[in-house]
């Protein structure tokens, strides 16, 4: 069995720590949008990909498994890795 690391490791803020940093006044019409380099479409789902690592390399008792998100094209599923 593998380990699975980088799911779920920080501590969840509360409501009250949310709101207390400040988030800087953004003009989204000044924005350049990220496109598919496949089709040029906007929009994007969300995906994981997973990298096992062997537990030789880590010095750990099992493999590792390391997670990563990816952003597929919601028109042809393309991972575009210029944007990652």
């Amino acid at each position: 069995m593998a380990k699975v690391i980088g799911m779920g490791g920080g501590k969840p803020q509360t409501a009250s720590e949310q709101t207390t940093q400040q988030q800087p006044k953004i003009d989204l019409g000044k924005s350049k949008p990220i496109v598919c380099a496949e089709c040029g479409y906007d929009t994007f789902v969300d995906g994981s990909k997973f990298r096992k690592i062997s537990k030789l390399i880590t010095g750990t008792t099992q493999d590792v498994v390391v997670p990563m998100e990816v952003f597929l094209c919601g028109y042809v599923r393309n991972v575009d890795m210029i944007h990652l």
